[in-house]
Order: structure tokens, then sequence, then C-alpha cells
């Protein structure tokens, strides 16, 4: 289950930005009681055309493809934010939250132009 993604310099995500399952303070939705920490149990994305709603989708199959198979690197191409040339040279950000079979984790890796810098768990 997702808990939370963090991208910098993706695609049209150039600024830190966090796509988050875990329901503010102040939150009237619901969430799962199945769950140590409460997290919510359905989300939408929805927004104006290119608002990176696909950029979204794209960051999470890349990330599924780079922990399934590392050698999606390989043909890896320099997807960083491309309308700041400062931005270009600098690797693309993910952190990621998830839980699975009830144990929860997270891993940060940025991913450069030709290859994945580091990650930690």
């Amino acid at each position: 289950m997702l808990y939370r993604l963090i991208l910098q310099n993706y695609k049209s995500f150039r600024e830190r930005t966090e796509f988050s399952m875990i329901p503010s303070s102040d939150s009237i939705h619901v969430a799962s009681q199945n769950s140590p920490i409460p997290v919510l149990r359905d989300a939408a994305i929805y927004g104006p055309n290119a608002s990176g709603k696909s950029n979204l989708i794209k960051a999470l199959n890349f990330i599924q493809s780079f922990v399934l198979d590392n050698s999606v690197l390989e043909n890896h191409r320099n997807d960083a934010f491309k309308f700041d040339k400062d931005y270009l040279s600098a690797p693309s950000a993910f952190v990621i939250e998830i839980k699975v079979a009830n144990i929860l984790g997270s891993s940060a890796f940025p991913v450069g132009r030709y290859a994945c810098l580091f990650s930690f768990d």
C-alpha cells in the first residue's frame, strides 16, 4: 500500500512535491482501520490539463521498473524538469513510503542522467 510519494526534478515536478495518503489532523475522510498509521482508503488524482497527473503515474511506473529491474537505468533518459536550465543537470529525486506484508518501509534515491546515485532503506 502506498503511503507517500515525494518527487523533485522529475518531468513537470521541479520543486519537492508530495502525494500523501496520510490524512491531515482536520480531515473528515475515513482512514483504514487495518493499519498502524492512519491511511486514506481511496484517493483521486484530478486537475486541469498539463498539471502533472500523468507524470505522477509515470513516476510510479518508473519506480516500479527500477525496483523490479535495475536495468531500466541503462535506457534511462534525462527526465528532469526542462523549463529551468539549472535543473537539467541535477538528479531527479524519489522518496516512496509503502507497507508490504504489514511492514512499513521507505526508500529514497536520486537518479542522475545515467544512473541511480544511491539508495537507502
